[in-house]
């Protein structure tokens, strides 16, 4: 009962992490998009970084 009990949250836990994770790296793939659109930001972003 206790395992049950203690894996029950902690999947839901995991659950809500990724969705986060998800909805992060959407808007991350959304804003990229968008300056790769209408101008180099993209690229002088990954300029730097690399």
């Amino acid at each position: 009962m206790d395992k049950k009990n203690n894996k029950k949250p902690n999947t839901n836990f995991m659950r809500t992490a990724f969705l986060v994770i998800a909805v992060v790296f959407g808007f991350i793939w959304l804003t990229s998009l968008i300056s790769g659109g209408t101008g180099g930001l993209a690229k002088k972003l990954s300029y730097n970084e690399f």
